[in-house]
């Protein structure tokens, strides 16, 4: 086998090795935790807090919302 051939299938396999692993770094994360509140007259609710693939940072401008200066 050619040094050339040998070269060319040792980047293929490289690249097919880490190309996944370069798509999944980039790929975004969620992570949400849910928190119940409850006091002692029977009162509860509860909070939903973390972040979400497809948040707005806050700012929903399909309600008409603009970041401020």
């Amino acid at each position: 086998m050619s040094w050339h051939l040998l070269k060319k299938i040792m980047v293929a396999s490289a690249l097919s090795l880490f190309l996944p692993l370069l798509l999944w770094a980039q790929a975004p994360v969620s992570a949400t935790a849910w928190m119940t509140i409850t006091d002692d007259a029977g009162g509860h609710d509860s909070l939903t807090f973390g972040t979400h693939m497809t948040a707005t940072y806050c700012v929903d401008t399909a309600l008409g919302e603009n970041q401020s200066p």
